[in-house]
C-alpha cells in the first residue's frame, strides 16, 4: 500500500511545458501545471533566459514509460515503491526522487505527488481549499485524529491537537468563531470505506492506497464529488466558511494592488496596528524606518496612518507592496531612546475590501476571506452594544497628555486616567485605581482603570486600551472579564475593598449576579475613521463577542466606550 498526495487544477490550466522553444527563443506558458524554473529543456537559450528573469532552473524528465509522469531525478541507487506502481522503468532513487503525476479523472486534472513533487507544480494552478472541503464532507466527525488550528486574533500561532485515539471534533475545543482550520485527518465515512479508509485534507488530499491506476481514478472521481458537495456544513464544519486566509497567488496579487491604491490614495480607512504577537505598553512613542531620508528619527506618540502619509508625501513617488514591506514602524522608549520592536509596516496595516462580491481583510500580514453572512451577522448581534457607547465625555488630547507624562515622569495612560477620574467625579463618585493590583493566587489583577458611581448608584469598572490591534483589545476584553470573576469571590473582593479609599465606591459585601447595578466599561482609544465613525477590526469584533456575552451571562451590565484621540489641546 502507497501513500498518494493529490491536488485539484483549476479549470484552464493545461499540462503543455511550462517553456517552449522557438528557434532560438524561449516561450513562457503561464497557463500550465508546471510551476517557475520547470523544465525539459536545456541549453545556451534557456540558461540566458533564466538568468535574465533570475531563476534556477528545475531540470525534470518526461517517462518515456509514463509520458504524464514528470521525474526529477537524484543519485541513490534504491527505488522507491511509487516507481512499480506507475511502470517508471527509468533509474531512480528513493531518498530524494521527486514524481509530479497528471492525472485525467471526472473531467478534470489532478497531480498526484510523490517525494517533493509538490514543488514541481504550478501554486497559480491549483484549487487551494480542494483538500479540506473534500476531507470534511467525507470524513466521520465521530473519527477525527488530529487537526491544525490557526487563531490570528490571539498570538498569529498555530496549534496541532492530536488526540491518543480517533475522537469526535468537539473533542478538541475549538472556537469555531475564531479559529481557522488549516487540516484535518481521520477516517472516513462507513459508506465510503470500500473506496478509502483515512484520509488527510490540506491543500491536498492525503491517503493510502493499493490497486490499479484505473481503481485509483475512482477515488479521484470520488475526492472531487466530495469537494463538489456542501455536506461538510450538515456534518459540523460551515464554520469553516466564517473566513479562510487567501493562498490563491493571483488573488494574493490583487488584493495586494488595491492596498497599494488605498495607500496611494492615502486612504484613511486603512488602519495601523501591532502584529498580534506583540502587545505596545502605552507610553511608547512610534517611529517610520526606510521611508524617507532625514525624518527617521521623527517620532510620534500615537499610531496612525496619518503620520505614515505625511511622510510618504515627502517621498514624492507611489509606493509598492515591496515597499510596504520594507518600511518598518519602531516603538522606542521615548525616556531612554532604545528601540523596544521593529516591524514591517505591511505586517501593521489593518484593511477592508470588497472585491467580485466577496468581503477580504489584511491583517498582521496575512490575507483572508471572510463569509458576508458571518459578517452581518456578527455586526447584527453587536449592533445595540456597537452603536449606543457610553459618553465619558472625555476626549484623549495627545498633546496635554503627552506634554504632562513627560513632566510627571509617568505614562500616557495614567495622565488621561487621572484626568478622567477627576471629570467623572463631576458627575459621581470616581476614584483612579490604574496600576493598584491585587494578588490572586500568585498574579496580579487590576481591578480596573476608573471605579465609576453615577448619581443612580449604577457601578462602573472602567478598563481603558488604544486600538493597537486586535491583541491589545483581546486584552482589554479579557482583562473586563477575569476583574469581575475576581470580584464575585469574597475574600478577593475584600482585598479590592482596601485599594479604593473611598467609602462610598466600596463593594458590598455580596453582590447579587443577577440585575445587578454594575457594569464593566470597555474605553476605546482611537481617531474617528474618514467616515466619522469608530470602527473595530473583525477579529476584535469577534473577541468583544465572546467577552461581552460571557459579562451578561454573569448578570452584568457591558459597555463600549469611544475615546477620541485628538491631537491638540
Amino acid at each position: 500500500m502507497g501513500q498518494f498526495t493529490a491536488y485539484l487544477v483549476k479549470e484552464g490550466f493545461s499540462d503543455e511545458p511550462r517553456y517552449v522553444l522557438h528557434g532560438s527563443t524561449v516561450v513562457e506558458n503561464l497557463g500550465t501545471v508546471f510551476d517557475e524554473g520547470v523544465t525539459t529543456l536545456h541549453g545556451h537559450a534557456l540558461e540566458a533566459y533564466m538568468s535574465s528573469r533570475r531563476q534556477r532552473p528545475k531540470f525534470i524528465v518526461q517517462c518515456a514509460s509514463n509520458p504524464h509522469a514528470y521525474l526529477r531525478r537524484s543519485h541513490s541507487s534504491k527505488r522507491p515503491w511509487w516507481s512499480e506502481f506507475w511502470d517508471i522503468r527509468e533509474e531512480v532513487a528513493v531518498q530524494s526522487a521527486d514524481l509530479l503525476v497528471v492525472r485525467q479523472a471526472a473531467g478534470r486534472i489532478f497531480l498526484l505527488t510523490h517525494g517533493q513533487g509538490r514543488h514541481l507544480a504550478n501554486p497559480h494552478a491549483l484549487v487551494h481549499d480542494f483538500g479540506l472541503r473534500a476531507t470534511l464532507s467525507m470524513i466521520d466527525p465521530e473519527q477525527i485524529k488530529a487537526t491544525d488550528i490557526f487563531t490570528p486574533s490571539e498570538v498569529g500561532m498555530s496549534t496541532r491537537k492530536q488526540a491518543g485515539r480517533n475522537t469526535q471534533i468537539a473533542e478538541y475545543d475549538i472556537d469555531v468563531f475564531q479559529t481557522l482550520l488549516k487540516a484535518v485527518s481521520g477516517k472516513c465515512h462507513a459508506k465510503y470505506k470500500d473506496l478509502l479508509t483515512s484520509v488527510h485534507g490540506t491543500d491536498s488530499v492525503k491517503f493510502s492506497f493499493s490497486g490499479s491506476v484505473a481503481e485509483l481514478d475512482t477515488r479521484l472521481e470520488l475526492l472531487l464529488s466530495r469537494y463538489q458537495s456542501e455536506d461538510y456544513r450538515s456534518a459540523g464544519f460551515a464554520w469553516i466558511d466564517n473566513f479562510r486566509q487567501v493562498k490563491d497567488p493571483e488573488l494574493l496579487l490583487n488584493l495586494n494592488s488595491a492596498l497599494e491604491a488605498a495607500v496611494n490614495a492615502r486612504d484613511r480607512n486603512l488602519i495601523l496596528t501591532f502584529p498580534d504577537r506583540f502587545d505596545a505598553p502605552l507610553d511608547a512613542y512610534f517611529s517610520y524606518k526606510r521611508v524617507s531620508r532625514g525624518h527617521s528619527d521623527s517620532m510620534f506618540p500615537t499610531l496612525e496612518i496619518e503620520n505614515y502619509f505625511g511622510l510618504l508625501d515627502q517621498l514624492g513617488r507611489p509606493v509598492s507592496v515591496g515597499d510596504l514591506k520594507n518600511h518598518c514602524i519602531a516603538m522606542v522608549d521615548y525616556g531612554t531612546g532604545l528601540e523596544m520592536g521593529s516591524f514591517s509596516l505591511y505586517n501593521c496595516v489593518y484593511f477592508e475590501i470588497k472585491s467580485d462580491g466577496k468581503s477580504y481583510f489584511i491583517e498582521s500580514g496575512i490575507w483572508y476571506r471572510v463569509s458576508p453572512r458571518f459578517m452581518k451577522d456578527i455586526g447584527q448581534r453587536l449592533k445595540p452594544l456597537i452603536e449606543d457607547p457610553w459618553e465619558l465625555g472625555m476626549p484623549f488630547r495627545t498633546n496635554n497628555v503627552t506634554i504632562e507624562s513627560h513632566a510627571a515622569k509617568c505614562s500616557k495612560e495614567m495622565i488621561f486616567n487621572t484626568h478622567l477620574a477627576e471629570h467623572l467625579n463631576t458627575k459621581g463618585k470616581a476614584e483612579l485605581l490604574d496600576t493598584k493590583l491585587i494578588s490572586v493566587h500568585r498574579n496580579k489583577i487590576e481591578i480596573c482603570d476608573v471605579l465609576f458611581k453615577d448619581e443612580a448608584g449604577h457601578t462602573f469598572l472602567i478598563h481603558n486600551k488604544f486600538k493597537y490591534g486586535a491583541s491589545a483589545l483581546s486584552h482589554l476584553f479579557s482583562q473586563g472579564l477575569v476583574s469581575l470573576e475576581t470580584l464575585l469571590d469574597g475574600e478577593l473582593r475584600k482585598k479590592a475593598n482596601e485599594k479604593i479609599t473611598q467609602a462610598e465606591l466600596r463593594l458590598p459585601d455580596s453582590i447579587e449576579t443577577r440585575g445587578a447595578a454594575l457594569s464593566v466599561v470597555y474605553g476605546i482609544i482611537s481617531r474617528r475613521e474618514a467616515s466619522g465613525d469608530f470602527r473595530l477590526p473583525l477579529f476584535s469584533l469577534i473577541n468583544l463577542e465572546h467577552f461581552a456575552t460571557a459579562i451578561r451571562r454573569l448578570g452584568f451590565g457591558v459597555r463600549i466606550s469611544y475615546i477620541e484621540i485628538l491631537r491638540n489641546g
